[in-house]
């Protein structure tokens, strides 16, 4: 969510708009994926979807957690491709899901 948003959002019910904000923060806080992964797989979302300023925001966020403009750059390649590809029917054997642990 834009900051401009944040700010006529907060104008009309600012009771929410906390909420949403403590919902955002747990969302991103370091955890099993780390705060700056998370907000890559949250860009790479937005990207596959043409949010052009929840891009920019997120992408801000992503420098500021430590991520270099190449990672950037290369996670945004991929989120084209996932966009490109989802129309694209997959089949997946049977046996992909009886996978056994080896023993050896």
């Amino acid at each position: 969510m834009s900051e401009e948003l944040f700010r006529v959002f907060g104008k009309i019910d600012p009771k929410l708009l906390e909420v949403f904000r403590k919902a955002n923060e747990l969302a991103f806080t370091d955890g099993a994926l780390p705060r700056k992964v998370k907000i890559l797989i949250a860009l790479a979302l937005d990207a596959s979807h043409g949010a052009v300023e929840g891009v920019k925001a997120l992408a801000k966020a992503a420098m500021q957690a430590g991520v270099t403009k190449e990672e950037i750059a290369e996670n945004i390649r991929l989120a084209c491709q996932i966009k490109l590809k989802k129309d694209i029917k997959i089949y997946l054997p049977e046996e992909l899901f009886n996978i056994k642990k080896f023993k050896g």
